[in-house]
């Protein structure tokens, strides 16, 4: 899935982020600047979890998220 974030969209979906994995900072938010290959890595590096389970996490919160359906 592809992820297309204005500056401005992408401000407000940061605490959504925030609310799934709260261990991000928004030091990592700001990293990740709404780039999906960018949350994968700091998934795996904040939690220490394998990549394949990164994405999977990404997957089930991208199936949930109404801002990252096709419009």
């Amino acid at each position: 899935m592809s992820w297309d974030f204005s500056d401005e969209s992408w401000n407000t979906f940061k605490p959504k982020l925030k609310m799934r994995w709260g261990k991000l900072s928004n030091a990592h938010l700001d990293e990740i600047g709404g780039k999906r290959e960018k949350l994968l890595q700091v998934i795996k590096e904040t939690y220490g979890v394998s990549e394949e389970e990164a994405d999977n996490q990404v997957k089930s919160f991208e199936a949930y998220s109404k801002e990252l359906r096709p419009k």
